[in-house]
């Protein structure tokens, strides 16, 4: 014996179903594909009643949520339809008195609390999946993207070295030959910004290659002694004649024994300190002081470049390691290796943060922010894991244990 809300609805459901379709559809095409669905709804329905079970519907919305086409940039719910249904009951119902009504409100109003409860679940769930899905293609494809610019950037770069060594070439071939002319003198200046070019272009090249061995995990490193010292001498050396023309004051301040070394890639090592201490330059107004220092600590070597410039802002203090990237409006920067605010491809800070992580180290910086009038300043900071020993059976096998300072 069905109970009285179960009863009443099997008795009308033939007249429920036929005023859903209706409510639901014009199409009297549209309207005969949809009056098997709702008549199987309203079956649900009638055994949730009378079993008292509010999931008995659930079979059914499942059917319907799967037939559903999922597109996540359209509106696309099932609430619509169960809200329809609801409405369409409570008209067509009738109650010879309150306590009915009471009765079966307290009967069919849980049936579809849960009903839109659980559609809400599911189509959140399945919005959740598919975004994931989206996600992970997107990964997918930038990872793609990200491989094809990094090997378009290595066989670009590559090829262009070539006819590059030629123009080199060539330009020393004329230099030299007009080096027994009398009036070479006349295009001196001409074959010196032929060579300073090709120079430039060569760094630019070698620092876009480098780029792409850390970004595809390529790069290899030859661990040898270094004497720190000696490392940073050299490099003041080699920048000496571009840091006269800044009158810039340089200095570094020696934390370790002279004879005292380390394990590292020295070649890496002093590119790294290079391009730390070129950023330094970049950013220290003519006149301004840069110092190289550091100290040694358990397990690491941390060395310093510290330098009095324009700062770094506090938003930039991340990106600044990241590929291309400008700590000014590019627009304004001059060009040239150690004009104050010059230009370049935004590589040197990265290809610096590639190569410590390559020796499992670290590099940050700090700075109390950005000011050209006050010039707060920025210190970087370089940690070098300290090896005093080879760290592989090739450089034991080439070293051996003992050492000895050049």
């Amino acid at each position: 014996m069905l109970n009285p809300a179960a009863n009443q609805l099997s008795q009308l459901k033939k007249r429920l179903t036929k005023r859903t379709v209706k409510e639901l559809a014009e199409s009297s095409h549209v309207q005969a594909g949809l009056e098997d669905m709702i008549s199987r709804f309203y079956d649900s329905l009638i055994q949730a009643c009378e079993s008292g079970t509010v999931n008995w519907v659930d079979p059914i919305l499942d059917t319907w949520l799967s037939a559903m086409p999922r597109d996540n940039t359209t509106e696309s719910t099932l609430i619509p339809l169960v809200s329809t249904i609801k409405r369409v009951l409570w008209r067509v119902c009738e109650f010879d008195d309150d306590e009915q009504v009471f009765n079966t409100i307290q009967i069919v109003e849980p049936i579809f609390e849960h009903s839109i409860a659980y559609i809400n679940r599911l189509e959140t769930g399945s919005i959740i999946d598919q975004a994931d899905r989206n996600l992970s293609e997107f990964k997918v494809t930038m990872k793609a993207l990200e491989k094809s610019k990094a090997s378009f950037v290595a066989v670009a770069a590559h090829e262009l070295k070539t006819p590059l060594t030629l123009v080199q070439g060539y330009s020393n071939m004329l230099t030299n030959e007009l080096l027994q002319v009398e009036n070479e003198q006349k295009y001196e200046p001409y074959l010196r910004g032929i060579n300073n070019g090709t120079s430039r272009l060569k760094e630019i090249l070698d620092a876009m290659l480098d780029v792409t061995l850390i970004d595809n995990d390529l790069l290899e490193l030859s661990y040898q002694p270094v004497w720190l010292g000696q490392l940073v001498d050299g490099l003041l050396s080699e920048l000496e004649e571009q840091l006269q023309t800044r009158e810039l004051d340089i200095s570094y301040e020696a934390f370790l024994d002279p004879k005292e070394f380390f394990y590292a890639d020295p070649e890496r090592l002093q590119q790294i300190i290079r391009n730390v201490l070129l950023n330094a330059i970049k950013y220290t107004p003519d006149g301004g002081k840069i110092v190289i220092g550091g100290r040694k600590l358990p397990g690491f070597v941390e060395i310093t470049v510290e330098d009095n410039g324009i700062g770094i802002a506090m938003d930039k203090q991340q990106t600044i390691f990241k590929k291309f990237n400008q700590t000014g409006d590019a627009a304004r920067h001059s060009s040239g290796k150690v004009k104050f605010k010059g230009g370049g491809p935004g590589l040197g800070l990265v290809i610096a943060k590639g190569l410590i992580e390559a020796h499992e180290g670290t590099i940050w910086c700090e700075s109390d922010g950005y000011d050209e009038d006050t010039c707060p300043g920025s210190i970087f900071h370089i940690m070098v894991p300290y090896r005093d020993t080879p760290p592989d059976e090739m450089s034991a096998q080439i070293f051996g244990d003992s050492v000895v300072p050049n």
